[in-house]
């Protein structure tokens, strides 16, 4: 009697674990299955779409002081021959960056690869509390060692991979480490920084990384887009399932923005993570967050369909390149 009583729970257990298992390896399947890339009117509507969303929050945009993001929207505009978000990013970049003591700040730098740093203005922006990787964005863009207080070695982004082993450190430390690791690269070369061309070794483990982290976790979020940009923006479309993409594209709101909260697209609005967690908040009679666009987002999935346009793009850099 005790046996049975253990054995069917164990039983019923182990069908829970082979179903979810089976759903997971489908959901995988799915969301990097042969698919053909969204067409190019699909593609114009989705820039025109985002546009309005910039446009309607402009005032709020411009007074956003994230760098990488006014980076990304500097890219996206010149991939899309977009004058009204080139006059964007220069109105951000003369209200956000005056010159000062005979130059600019470092942040300018990383936005259009140009501006002259001056010397105090790189160590009083280097005094300044920062995460690891926001100090191996400030040498890429001002081609100078940054000292830290820390055990983190500045530089060290040019020779190794900081990121593995791959998917377990994605999953339990940093979400965006092999994506950050990559535009680290990207601006250290675009600053025109003396070695500028790291390894083709450690370009294509970091790539390698990304496209694993893609297939094997599916849910889309803010990471998400950035790995299909990364991936999309370095290596051109060839190198970028289709369906990865249009994932992407998928996720765009009905205000034009995209959201980096979490989102399984395979499923109805009512199973979703975010609807799920704010039907709790209602029932603990907390207050409930409404799932919104947000800038973080909308500029990574603004760039990624800006390079989709040109039919040229190739990928910033070659994997061959020496």
């Amino acid at each position: 009697m005790l046996r049975r009583w253990v054995t069917k729970p164990l039983i019923a257990m182990g069908y829970i674990v082979l179903v979810s298992a089976m759903g997971f390896g489908v959901w995988v399947w799915r969301a990097s299955a042969p698919q053909d890339m969204a067409p190019l009117e699909a593609r114009q509507a989705a820039w025109r779409q985002a546009m309005v969303w910039v446009k309607t929050h402009e005032d709020a945009l411009l007074r956003d002081p994230n760098s990488a993001l006014w980076w990304m929207l500097r890219h996206a505009a010149e991939a899309a021959a977009d004058a009204e978000l080139q006059a964007l990013v220069a109105r951000h970049l003369e209200w956000q960056y005056p010159p000062l003591d005979g130059g600019y700040s470092p942040w300018r730098r990383l936005i259009d690869g140009r501006s002259p740093v001056a010397p105090e203005v790189l160590t009083r922006v280097a005094m300044t509390p920062m995460a690891p990787y926001q100090r191996d964005f400030l040498q890429a863009a001002s081609c100078q060692m940054v000292p830290a207080a820390d055990a983190h070695v500045s530089g060290d982004f040019l020779v190794r991979n900081l990121c593995r082993p791959n998917l377990w450190h994605t999953l339990t430390q940093d979400k965006v480490c092999a994506t950050h690791q990559l535009m680290t690269l990207q601006v250290h070369r675009q600053s025109g920084c003396a070695g500028g061309l790291p390894a083709t070794a450690l370009r294509a483990e970091l790539l390698a990384d990304v496209q694993s982290q893609i297939m094997w976790l599916p849910v889309f979020e803010d990471a998400y887009i950035q790995r299909v940009l990364m991936l999309y923006w370095q290596r051109g479309g060839a190198a970028t399932r289709p369906v990865w993409f249009n994932r992407v594209l998928m996720a765009q709101r009905a205000d034009g923005g995209w959201a980096g909260e979490r989102w399984v697209l395979e499923l109805p609005l009512a199973l979703q993570p975010s609807s799920v967690r704010n039907a709790l908040w209602a029932r603990l009679g907390r207050q409930v967050r409404p799932v919104e666009s947000d800038f973080h987002a909308t500029a990574q999935a603004m760039l990624l369909v800006a390079l989709s346009l040109k039919s040229d793009h190739q990928g910033v850099w070659a994997l061959n390149e020496q």
